[in-house]
This record gives structure tokens, C-alpha cells and sequence, in this order.
């Protein structure tokens, strides 16, 4: 556009110039032989020719600066429409994204309220109790689930700290978990506690807390829900007293077995065995007065039966109640057991015991030593071992017996299985009578190495020895390296 106006500009100009000359020479020709007669003349027309050329320059120059002006105003205004029409596109351009980035965030903000109103609505209607709090622990808003449990309507609970509603025992570890969910010391945590009513009686609640924290990582508010656990907690506690009550019962019954059997063998000694005695007499002194040879042989039958029926019933009185339980102790009953049970079924039994003095309530020498005696069972019954030890040791203020075989183990988690219900429950057993007095059991066993089982009971304190001694005692113990996994 430029090289065009340009060229216009230029041939313009030479146009007017080549008609002022030829002007100026049809003037000349004409002029001239008046010229050359009249010098006066000729100076006035050169006068006028230079005037004529000025002015002619003049408008030249006018028309040249004119010409340039308009081509610039022109050119300037080319450049501007060009320059409108970018922008103008551009702004279009702007326009078509402005106008989607305006549809895009109204279906955002609209996405945004929509999913508000759904959380709205699923934190109205949960079950369980939820609260926005703010960093200071302060009741920002609470659904109908929290009223409820409380029995306080929104205007209530709303500007009221939540610790206010916890149960004053329970209050200082909700701080001091609240303090650790803020600080970051952890993103959430649960615990169990108790919320005072609005009618003034405890309600257990399960609070499960959890801070929402900005990009930067600074806390910004915090969701709390809690369930009402009250129900759960006063079934967990029937059981609890059930499972009590049925340890007392267990145990009872086993002491009343106990002493059932003791009185059955101590009847059989009293009465029956009395009865056999004098009979045993009686034969005697029919033998040493009837000297007939038909009847010697019927006599010394006679004499061999009760003497057989004599030691059964030992053996059973021994079996149903060992006298030496209650004659000599428990250590002694133990170690005749161990005896018996070598003979009964060729297992052999090893007996390790100290010299150190053991004292125990009635019924814990009763419960030990028919703990003992159904390892032994278990060990004869399941374990396939040819040998076994019982060791009975002081441990500081507990008596501990460790029982332990040979044997083919087994494995610990499937206790419970089927294929050891039977061992399951001899254990289990054990270990709620050993409880019931204070005491306690520990298993060690893995398939194929056989089985370790420690029983615990707590000694009768006496004034005989002095907690120094004890402590000695037990460093000796210790040292001698007696106290094993305990």
C-alpha cells in the first residue's frame, strides 16, 4: 500500500511539472519576438516567469506535503482498522473463553452447591452424631443424631465446646487427643467416653475426630463424629458380669468337686475300707481255727480278694482325692502323681523343686494340683511324648510350676479348632480356675517341639520374711536363671 501511494505521489508531481514547461515554452514561442523588440517587456515577463516558477514550486511543495499528509492519515488509519480488526477478533476470541469459563463455573459452583447440599443432607440424616468444630474445639454446627443423644436442640449445642458435654473423668484424655489432632501430631483418633445428658445421666459414645487441614497444612476445622455406644457398652458389661459369674461358678464347682471327692474317699477309707479291714481280721481267725485242708485254699482266696479289694480302694481314694494333698502339701502330691502316672502309663516323669518355702490358700494347692494332673492327661492323652518335667519353683511372690514334654506340640492359633477341641477346652479350663485365684498360664508349643506350659499363683504373704528377703530371693532366682520367659 505504501509503495503504491508512493509511486502516485511521484508521478504527480512530474505530470505538473512537465505542463508547467511545456507551458512555459508555448509561452516563449509565443512571447519571444516581442520579447527581443522590447528589453522592458522581456524583464517584466522574466520577472513574471520567476514568479510563475516560485508559485509553481510552491504548490508543488503544497501539494507534495498535502499529498504526504493524507498518504500518512491514510496509512496510519489502514494500520489502525488492521490493528481493530486484531483486537476486535481478539476480543472476540476473549469473549467466546470468557463466556465458557463462565459456563464452566457456574456448573462448578453449581456441582459445588449441589454436593454441599447433598453432604448437608447425609450429615442431617445420619444415625450417628457428627459436629463441625472449630480449632479451639468450639461447636460450629451439629446434626439431629448429636441432639438426640444429648437431648439438646441445636441452639444449645451451637457456640458450646464439646468437652463440655464429656464426662468430667474422661475429659482430660479428649484434650489431650484434641491437642495431638491439632498440633499434627496425628490426623485422627478414636476413643470411647462417657457424655453427661441433659437429664444429668451418662451416655457412652464412640468419638471418631479428624482435621481438615489447607494447602499449607494449617488446620482448619474438625469433623467429630460419635455414636451412641451406650447399649453396646451395657451389653458388653452384662457380659463381662456373666462371664464373672460363670468363672465363680466354674470354680466353685470345682472346689465343690473337690471336697465331694474328698468326702466320697474319705468315706470309703472310714467305712468301706474299715469294713474290709475287720473283715481281713475275721478270715484270719477263722483260718487259725479251722485247720481243715478243704478249706485252707477257700480262705486264702478269700484273703487274696479283699487284699485286692482293699488296694483298689486305696487306689481309688488316692485317685478321687490324694490324703497326701492335705497331709504333706502340694509339692508332695505333685511328685506322687508324677509317680503314678509312670507306673499307670509308662510316661516318664521328671520332678525339679527348691527349698524355699511356698505357702498357698487351700483352694490354690486344690486348683494346681488338678491343673498338673490334666496336663498330664493332655500329655499322655495327645502329645505322644515318652517324657515329661515338672519343674516348681518360688518366683518372687508367685509359686510357679512349669510342666513340659517331649512330645509332637501344637499349634497355638488353632487351639480352637476341631482337631483340639478337647485340649482346647482342659485349657481353657485351667486357665479361667487359675484366674478366678489370681493365677495365670502361659503356653509355649510349636509343632514337632513339643509343649511348655507355665502355671502362676500368688503365695500367701506372711510376716515371716521381710520384703528384703523376697527381693533377694528373687535376684537369686533370677540369677540362676529359674525365671524363664516370666
Amino acid at each position: 500500500m505504501q509503495i503504491k501511494y508512493n509511486f502516485f505521489i511521484t508521478a504527480l508531481i512530474v505530470l505538473l511539472i512537465t505542463i508547467l514547461n511545456v507551458l512555459f515554452l508555448c509561452a516563449l514561442t509565443f512571447i519571444a519576438p516581442l520579447l527581443i523588440n522590447n528589453f522592458s517587456i522581456y524583464n517584466n515577463f522574466l520577472i513574471y516567469l520567476v514568479i510563475a516558477a516560485i508559485g509553481v514550486s510552491i504548490i508543488s511543495y503544497y501539494l507534495t506535503n498535502h499529498l504526504s499528509f493524507n498518504y500518512t492519515i491514510i496509512q496510519e488509519k489502514d494500520d489502525i482498522e488492521i490493528k481493530l480488526k486484531e483486537a476486535l477478533q481478539d476480543i472476540n476470541i476473549s469473549n467466546i473463553e470468557m463466556r465458557r469459563e463462565i459456563d464452566d463455573r457456574k456448573k462448578i459452583e453449581k456441582t459445588l452447591i449441589d454436593s454441599e447440599m447433598q453432604v448437608r443432607t447425609i450429615i442431617e440424616k445420619a444415625p450417628t452424631g457428627i459436629a463441625i468444630l472449630d480449632k479451639e474445639g468450639w461447636i460450629l454446627e451439629c446434626n439431629h443424631a448429636l441432639q438426640d443423644m444429648l437431648d439438646y436442640n441445636e441452639d444449645e449445642l451451637s457456640g458450646v465446646l464439646l468437652v463440655q458435654a464429656i464426662h468430667p473423668q474422661d475429659k482430660a484424655l479428649y484434650n489431650n487427643k484434641f491437642k495431638e489432632l491439632i498440633t499434627g501430631a496425628s490426623d485422627i483418633y478414636r476413643i470411647d467416653s462417657r457424655y453427661i445428658h441433659k437429664e444429668f445421666r451418662e451416655v457412652w459414645g464412640s468419638l471418631t475426630a479428624s482435621v481438615v487441614r489447607d494447602a499449607a497444612g494449617q488446620p482448619q476445622f474438625v469433623i467429630a463424629m460419635v455414636e451412641d455406644i451406650t447399649t453396646k457398652r451395657q451389653a458388653e458389661e452384662k457380659i463381662v458380669n456373666y462371664q464373672r459369674q460363670l468363672q465363680s461358678l466354674t470354680s466353685e464347682l470345682s472346689l465343690i468337686e473337690e471336697r465331694e471327692r474328698r468326702r466320697i474317699a474319705t468315706n470309703l477309707h472310714d467305712n468301706v475300707g474299715q469294713v474290709l479291714t475287720l473283715i481281713g481280721i475275721k478270715v484270719d481267725e477263722l483260718h487259725e481255727k479251722i485247720s481243715l485242708t478243704t478249706c485252707n485254699p477257700i480262705i486264702k482266696e478269700i484273703r487274696k480278694l479283699i487284699g485286692q479289694t482293699i488296694k483298689c480302694i486305696r487306689s481309688l481314694m488316692f485317685e478321687l482325692s490324694p490324703p497326701i494333698l492335705y497331709d504333706l502339701g502340694l509339692e508332695e502330691a505333685i511328685e506322687w502323681l508324677a509317680e503314678h502316672f509312670a507306673q499307670e502309663h509308662g510316661l516318664k516323669i521328671q520332678v525339679n523343686r527348691d527349698q524355699q518355702p511356698k505357702p498357698l490358700k487351700t483352694e490354690g494347692n486344690i486348683m494346681l494340683f488338678q491343673a498338673v494332673r490334666e496336663l498330664l492327661l493332655n500329655i499322655v492323652k495327645h502329645s505322644k511324648a515318652t517324657s515329661a518335667k515338672i519343674d516348681i519353683q518360688r518366683a518372687c511372690n508367685d509359686l510357679r510350676i512349669v510342666v513340659e514334654d517331649n512330645g509332637i506340640g501344637f499349634e497355638i492359633n488353632l487351639i480352637d479348632h476341631n482337631q483340639h477341641k478337647n485340649k482346647g477346652f482342659g485349657l481353657f479350663s485351667i486357665y479361667e480356675r487359675l484366674e478366678y485365684c489370681g493365677g495365670n498360664m502361659m503356653i509355649e508349643s510349636n509343632k514337632s517341639e513339643g509343649t511348655k506350659i507355665t502355671l502362676l499363683m500368688p503365695i500367701i504373704s506372711t510376716n515371716r520374711e521381710g520384703w528384703v528377703d523376697i527381693l533377694k530371693k528373687c535376684e537369686n532366682s533370677y540369677s540362676n536363671g529359674r525365671l524363664g520367659s516370666i
